[in-house]
Formats: C-alpha cells, sequence, structure tokens
C-alpha cells in the first residue's frame, strides 16, 4: 500500500522485520529503494528522498530539490549514485 506513512525494512528471503523502522514520512512514502551493498535505503515521499543507514536505520542525508512528487527511485550498480523521477 502506497499511503504507508512508515517504511518497515524485511530480511531478503526470510520476511522478518528488522529492529527499526524507518521514521515516519511528512507524506506517503510512493517509493523505496535499496543500494546494491545493503548498507542504505533511500525512499521517496513527496517531493523528499531520504537516505537511511541500512544497518541503524538513521538518516543520513535528506535531498529536497524535486518539483513534483518522486515516483520512482534507483540505486547505481556502484552505489555512487542515486536516480530519481518524477511527473
Amino acid at each position: 500500500d502506497l499511503s504507508i506513512d512508515m517504511t518497515r525494512v524485511y530480511k531478503e528471503n526470510k520476511f522478518k522485520q528488522l529492529s527499526f523502522k524507518l521514521p515516519k514520512h511528512s507524506n506517503r512514502v510512493s517509493t523505496v529503494c535499496m543500494s546494491k551493498a545493503n548498507n542504505f535505503i533511500a525512499s521517496g515521499s513527496g517531493q523528499t528522498i531520504h537516505i537511511y543507514d541500512a544497518r541503524t536505520g538513521l538518516e543520513k542525508l535528506k535531498l529536497q530539490k524535486h518539483s513534483e512528487g518522486i515516483s520512482a527511485l534507483c540505486v547505481s550498480d556502484k552505489n555512487n549514485y542515486v536516480i530519481s523521477g518524477s511527473w
């Protein structure tokens, strides 16, 4: 459901919730992705991208440059770029 206001993180192939929940977003979470190295999580909420440490759940960075709501996120193969789209 894209209308959730909290993102839960699950272990691959086990579907068990990890020991943290990402902080409440101010808007609906429209997209979420994890880095290829599993070291950070990116989420799109409204016009903001949130970057979280995947081990602790702490926010590392907040990017607020979109003029429209974010609809897509992905991470480059080397984990050095987060690509986002909005419309």
